[in-house]
This record gives structure tokens, sequence and C-alpha cells, in this order.
């Protein structure tokens, strides 16, 4: 059963022959192997942008990143991801050094981001 529906925006996770990491295209067949129409990539000298992708390579594109926010709450320094779908999640640091280093776990998670510093 294919994972893409024809007409989802996907994001390549790996570079492979002709497609960059984090290309973006339009799935234009349902398998699980889709065809792919990537937007700003040249695959051949005829100007096509079409290229066949292993499904596991690719995931649905959100153009609404997440966002993430330091802040300083009582004393404490504080971050929280608020998803593209409107869901909050908060954690508590002692310090803002503690603070980015929960980011950059995170960062290395996440595809699609943007970080807000509420404390300056």
């Amino acid at each position: 059963m294919a994972k893409f529906k024809k007409g989802d925006r996907v994001i390549n996770l790996k570079e492979e022959n002709l497609i960059a990491k984090g290309a973006i295209g339009t799935v234009e067949s349902e398998d699980t192997c889709p065809l792919v129409k990537w937007d700003e990539v040249k695959v051949s000298a005829k100007d096509d942008n079409y290229w066949f992708q292993n499904e596991e390579d690719l995931k649905l594109y959100d153009p609404n990143p997440a966002t993430i926010e330091i802040y300083k709450s009582r004393g404490q320094f504080k971050f929280r991801v608020k998803g593209a779908n409107g869901k909050t999640l908060n954690h508590l640091f002692n310090s803002k050094q503690g603070a980015k280093k929960g980011i950059e776990a995170l960062k290395k998670a996440l595809s699609n981001y943007k970080v807000i510093d509420l404390t300056k």
C-alpha cells in the first residue's frame, strides 16, 4: 500500500543520485516508489523534473514550521515547542544553557522549525 497520494507535497530525506536532501516536490504516482516532480531540480537534459524515489526516503512536507520558543518564568529558563498543528510541548530547565542543549537535541529530530528567543 502506498504511503503517499498523488498531489502530496514531499521532502527528500536522503541525497540520492541528482536529488538533494531537503528537495521538495509533488507526488505524481501512488506507489511504494512514487514518481515525484521536484520543484527546483533539473533531472535530465530535456528539462523534466521527474524522478522515482524510494518511499522511505520521503516524508510529507509541511510549509508551516514548528516554532521553538525560549522564555523565562519564575527564575527558570524554559522552552516550548509549538507545532504547526497548534499543539504545545513545554520543557523546564534551571539555566538558559540547559534550554539551549535541549533545543539542539530537538533540532536533530525536527526538519522544519524556527527558534524564537523571548528572553531578550
